[in-house]
């Protein structure tokens, strides 16, 4: 075809007078041959891109999924089970973190602890098993192809784009688009469906957290990490309380169908406030893991984060949730704030290079709306959870705090002696994985026993029983004045002698009353200059 379309050309030139003798030369021939043929090839390639996709639009669907939505890490998590990234040939290397990156060993995960069973370790794509503490994640650079149920799959993911701003590093978030080589819809629910309940299943373990990150006009729920569940039992906190919460949110949960038939919005509310390190994040995780529920948190502090949207990141908190606004008094100025305000911008005028310190652009009003329209959406069976802790509850307004808002308050005291006795117990309380230091190898019957007798040594005397040593380590600690979280950073220096922490706690507490004393008297020495 190429050389009669050629002889063809060549037939006009030599009809043209003095033009006929430079067809007739070999370069020129040769150099009409080749464009002819590019051409060609050409006109192929395009007939054959434009023939694809008159054939995906007549025999095919597209489905779009954004990163941060939900929808977006069901489908992750299928191909990763369905192991279509192992094809890649480009990776990004990354050290094992929290942060939940989709890669071919996302899977990979150490011992959870008694009570919870061993995750498998997944193989690569030549069969051998992985291992290490790394994360290998594709870049997703080309489209992938895989078969599922029968049906042909096409994958293509674009990345997010990270931009450095006024603001800081703000990014863009990717997506995900899906064909499916079939005209039944039914095949692409089918697909989201096993994915939902893939993920599901998967995520009892764990906890799954979603933290807003920035971006332009505001900010998505991109960022995703995950923790292990943690027991009821290993929460410090009265018994009466955790009874409460928990008994409250279960309820709650299941009377879905009865808020529908009163007409009443299906939404609940809790603030916990006080000191920090009382545990109210504690609950939170915790309450989360016996519930099966995610958690979306939220700081209001965030950099381009305004009314509008916060508006929008809330909005696309999906129900049968925990919407969690962590330290919601640092939204709105105290007179401690102004005070500080007005000493930062006399240190201004003085300094006119002095950048101002970043400020909310949350109002309280858009706050209660953004609260109210997320709450009171009506729905039939799954309802909606919000949690807020303040360090500083005089600081908010008595509008938050309203029923319909605030429904259950719950106040965090420093700890108690019973606290104490808990705390002490479950930190010295032996368990076949609570020996710091120890591996999980098996040991010789004569290694086991040397190592159960220097355990009684340390932990507890033949005299005395881990019981008798909390009892006595709560009596020494002052009723109400310490936190937990102070408690654990003793304990932690003891972990391994028992009675070590019990002959040396009432020096701690010595100790720690001076220097609080002394803190005091420089705070009061600032105040008086």
């Amino acid at each position: 075809m190429a050389s009669t379309l050629l002889n063809w050309i060549i037939g006009l030139g030599l009809g043209m007078g003095p033009l006929g003798s430079v067809m007739h030369s070999p370069y020129v021939y040769d150099s009409l041959r080749l464009l002819v043929l590019g051409s060609i090839v050409e006109f192929g390639r395009r007939f054959m891109y434009w023939a694809m996709e008159r054939f995906k639009i007549r025999f095919s669907m597209t489905a779009t999924f954004r990163e941060g939505d939900q929808a977006y890490e069901w489908l992750m998590l299928l191909l990763t089970e369905e192991r279509v990234w192992e094809k890649s040939r480009d990776f990004q290397v990354a050290a094992r973190s929290s942060q939940r990156k989709w890669g071919i060993n996302s899977t990979l995960a150490p011992p959870m602890g008694p009570g919870f069973p061993e995750l498998p370790f997944p193989t690569g794509g030549d069969g051998g098993q992985i291992l290490g503490n790394a994360e290998y994640v594709p870049q997703y650079g080309a489209p992938h192809l895989f078969k599922y149920k029968g049906y042909w799959f096409e994958i293509n993911r674009t990345q997010g784009e990270t931009t450095f701003g006024p603001y800081g590093r703000q990014s863009t978030g990717g997506g995900m688009s899906l064909t499916v080589y079939s005209l039944r819809m039914s095949t692409l629910t089918e697909l989201v469906e096993s994915a939902r309940l893939l993920y599901t299943e998967s995520s009892k373990p764990r906890v799954t957290i979603h933290e807003s990150a920035a971006q332009y006009g505001g900010a998505d729920w991109s960022r995703v990490i995950t923790k292990y569940r943690r027991p009821l039992e290993s929460l410090i906190l009265e018994e009466e309380t955790k009874a409460m919460l928990l008994a409250d949110a279960q309820e709650f949960l299941e009377s879905g169908n009865w808020y529908v038939d009163k007409g009443i919005p299906h939404r609940r509310g809790y603030l916990l406030y006080g000191p920090p390190g009382t545990g109210k994040s504690s609950t939170i995780y915790t309450l989360a893991g016996e519930l099966g529920l995610e958690i979306y948190t939220l700081s209001l502090s965030a950099n381009m984060l305004n009314d509008g949207s916060l508006k929008q990141i809330v909005a696309g908190v999906p129900s049968h949730s925990i919407l969690l606004i962590e330290d919601i008094d640092c939204a709105f100025p105290s007179r401690e704030d102004e005070e500080e305000e007005m000493m930062t911008k006399n240190q201004m005028m003085m300094n006119p290079y002095l950048l101002p310190p970043p400020k909310s652009a949350i109002t309280l009003s858009g706050l209660l709306n953004v609260i109210d329209g997320w709450l009171t959406t009506l729905i039939t069976e799954e309802g909606r959870i919000f949690f807020c802790t303040t360090n500083h509850v005089d600081r908010l307004d008595p509008a938050l705090l309203r029923p319909g808002r605030i429904d259950v308050k719950v106040e965090y005291k420093a700890a108690s002696q019973n606290q104490a006795r808990d705390l002490f117990t479950s930190f010295f309380t032996e368990t076949s994985s609570s020996n710091p230091g120890t591996s999980s190898s098996p040991s010789s019957p004569s290694s086991e026993k040397a190592e159960s007798s220097e355990s009684t040594s340390k932990s507890s005397s033949p005299s005395e029983s881990v019981q008798d040593y909390a009892l006595r380590f709560s009596e020494t600690i002052p009723q109400h004045e310490f936190t937990v979280a102070e408690l654990q950073g003793y304990l932690l220096l003891h972990k391994k002698d028992a009675q070590s922490a019990v002959d040396n706690a009432e020096e701690w507490v010595s100790e720690q009353n001076k220097e609080r004393e002394e803190r005091k008297r420089v705070e009061k020495e600032k105040k008086e200059e």
